[in-house]
């Protein structure tokens, strides 16, 4: 069975813990209290893990679940 696109862009994402992040993308600017960058292959979108543990793309789409921010991304912004 085919994975629907929005599949194949969860299952892209990769986490890494944020000093790694900003090494390879120094140019980066990051919340204040983002811990992780959970970067995505498919689209080359991040959503960034925040201490408190949020999830965080920007201030319209964060929240507690990554499945929720990540379906939220897709739906608004990648498949527009």
């Amino acid at each position: 069975m085919d994975k629907s696109p929005f599949e194949l862009f969860s299952n892209s994402g990769r986490f890494t813990n944020v000093v790694a992040y900003l090494e390879k993308n120094p140019e980066a600017i990051l919340h204040d209290k983002c811990t992780d960058v959970i970067t995505y292959n498919i689209a080359g979108f991040d959503i960034q893990v925040l201490n408190t543990a949020e999830f965080y793309f920007n201030d319209d789409i964060r929240g507690f679940h990554l499945d929720d921010v990540e379906l939220e991304l897709f739906t608004k912004i990648i498949n527009k």
